[in-house]
C-alpha cells in the first residue's frame, strides 16, 4: 500500500508541475550491465542570475517493475535509498562568462581535430564536469567523468574511467590550436595486453568559410597512443575537413597515416560499450589491442549527415585502414517520420517515427562488389537496432528500441517515455560527428 501511495503522489506531483515546463522521462535503463526502471523529471532554468544556469530534478528507480521504489539515481557504490528526500537531484549547472565556462551535466559528444584520437566519444546516460578557462592564453579545457547521485546524504559516482584535458590557443585568421592529453584510469583494463592507457593529440583547424549558410573547415592532427608501461607506442597523423550547408547536410573526411601500434579514432562512440564487454570477457565484442596494427599504412574515412527537420535523419560513416583487423567499419542510421494514415471508417495509423541503425566491422567490400548483398551486410560481425518513436502529447514520446547481435544470437529491447524528444538521435555507435 505504501509503494502504491508513493507512486500516486509522484504521478500527481509530476502532473501538477508538468504544465509549467519540466522535462519528464521514465522507462527502462541499462547502466554498466544492470537494468533499472527509472522515473525522472527535471526543470532547466537559464540565467537564474546572469551567467548561471541550473537544472534541478527528482529521480526514482526500481530494479524490477513492481519492486521496491528507491530515490535518487542508481549508484553501485552506495546502498539503495528509500528516503523521499534523496530523490531531489542536480541535473546540471553551468557558470559561464568571458573568463570561463564550466558545466556539470549529461555527457555530450567529444571530438578533436579530424577525430584521430577522440572521435565523437560519449558514454550515454552519464554525467561529467566539462570546462574551458579563457582567463589567460593559452586556455585550458577539462573533462571529469563524475556524477552527483544524491544530495542528502551526499554521494558521488565516477561515471567513466576515461579522463582528458588540455590547452587551446586562438590564433590569427580564426585558427584554433588544441593540445589534449587522455588517461584511461581503469588499471584492470589497461593491464590487458595492447590496451592503451594514455593518448595525446595536437590539432589545428582553419575555418576558410564559416558562415551559417556554408562552412568549410580544414584540419590537421597528430596523435599518440601508449600502453601503461610505455613499452608500446603508436603514432598517427592526418589531414581532413568538414563541409556543411546550413543544418541540412555535412560531410567530413580525411586521409590518415598511422604507424604500427596505432588505431585511428580509438575513443569513439562505441568505446565505452566495447570496454564493458572487454572487462566482462565477452568473446565476440572486444576493444582492439593497438598491437593488432602490426605495420604502418595509409587509410581514409568519410562521414555524412542529412538532417531535414523532423522528417528525415540519415547518417553514414565508413573508414578503411588496411592493416587493422577490424577495418573497414561501416556505420549507418536512418530515422523517418511516418505521417498519419487515415483509413476512414477503419480508423488509421497515427504519426510515428521509424528508425534503424547498423554497425559492421571487417566490412567485406569484395563480397558486396561481387553481388552477395546478404553475405556482405548480414554476418557475424553485424549489429543492428530498430526503433519506433510515437508522439504522445507536446514533446512527450514513447521510444521503443530493439537491438540484435547476430554473433551471439542475442536480442535486447528497451522503452523510454521522454518529454525532451530530440530528432538528433543517440545510440551505442550512432554519434553525429
Amino acid at each position: 500500500m505504501k509503494k502504491k501511495l508513493t507512486v500516486v503522489v509522484f504521478v500527481l506531483l509530476v502532473g501538477a508541475l508538468f504544465a509549467f515546463g519540466p522535462e519528464l522521462r521514465f522507462g527502462s535503463l541499462e547502466m554498466d550491465n544492470s537494468s533499472y526502471f527509472i522515473y525522472m523529471f527535471h526543470y532547466p532554468i537559464t540565467d537564474v542570475i546572469p551567467g548561471v544556469d541550473v537544472d534541478l530534478g527528482f529521480n526514482m528507480y526500481q530494479d524490477e517493475i513492481g519492486g521496491t521504489m528507491y530515490f535518487g539515481r542508481p549508484n553501485p557504490d552506495t546502498p539503495d535509498s528509500t528516503s523521499f528526500i534523496n530523490g531531489i537531484s542536480i541535473y546540471g549547472i553551468r557558470v559561464h562568462n568571458e573568463l570561463f565556462d564550466v558545466r556539470y551535466g549529461m555527457m555530450s559528444y567529444y571530438s578533436k581535430g579530424i577525430g584521430l584520437l577522440l572521435d565523437a566519444y560519449r558514454k550515454p546516460n552519464s554525467w561529467a564536469f566539462d570546462g574551458k578557462v579563457t582567463l589567460f592564453q593559452p586556455g585550458l579545457s577539462f573533462h571529469v567523468p563524475f556524477e552527483i547521485t544524491s544530495l542528502n546524504p551526499f554521494s558521488t559516482l565516477n561515471t567513466s574511467s576515461l579522463w582528458f584535458g588540455g590547452a587551446f590557443l586562438k590564433l590569427p585568421l580564426n585558427m584554433l590550436f588544441d593540445a589534449t592529453f587522455l588517461w584511461e584510469s581503469n588499471s584492470e583494463l589497461t593491464a590487458l595486453p595492447g590496451i592503451p592507457a594514455y593518448g595525446s593529440t595536437l590539432s589545428l583547424s582553419l575555418p576558410i568559410i564559416n558562415w551559417k549558410l556554408i562552412r568549410i573547415i580544414p584540419s590537421a592532427e597528430a596523435a599518440l597512443l601508449a600502453t601503461s608501461s610505455f613499452d608500446t607506442i603508436g603514432f598517427g597523423a592526418g589531414v581532413g575537413g568538414r563541409f556543411s550547408i546550413l543544418d541540412l547536410l555535412w560531410v567530413k573526411g580525411g586521409l590518415v597515416y598511422y604507424s604500427s601500434n596505432f588505431i585511428p579514432g580509438y575513443y569513439d562512440g562505441d568505446y565505452e560499450y566495447k570496454k564493458l564487454k572487454t572487462l566482462e570477457g565477452d568473446p565476440d565484442i572486444q576493444l582492439t589491442p593497438i598491437t593488432d596494427a602490426t605495420q604502418s599504412s595509409m587509410g581514409w574515412f568519410i562521414k555524412a549527415n542529412v538532417n531535414i527537420g523532423n522528417m528525415l535523419v540519415l547518417r553514414a560513416a565508413l573508414n578503411s585502414y588496411n592493416t587493422i583487423p577490424t577495418s573497414p567499419i561501416l556505420k549507418g542510421y536512418l530515422r523517418v517520420r511516418i505521417p498519419e494514415i487515415d483509413l476512414g471508417r477503419y480508423g488509421g495509423v497515427p504519426e510515428f517515427y521509424a528508425e534503424a541503425g547498423y554497425y559492421q566491422s571487417m566490412f567485406p567490400m569484395g563480397t558486396l562488389l561481387a553481388g552477395d548483398w546478404e553475405g556482405a551486410l548480414l554476418n557475424e560481425n553485424t549489429r543492428f537496432i530498430f526503433g519506433a518513436i510515437y508522439p504522445l502529447t507536446g514533446d512527450m514520446v514513447a521510444h521503443l528500441t530493439i537491438g540484435y547481435n547476430p554473433s551471439i544470437n542475442d536480442w535486447d529491447w528497451g522503452i523510454v517515455f521522454d518529454s525532451s524528444f530530440d530528432i538528433s538521435p543517440d545510440g551505442m555507435w550512432l554519434a553525429g560527428e
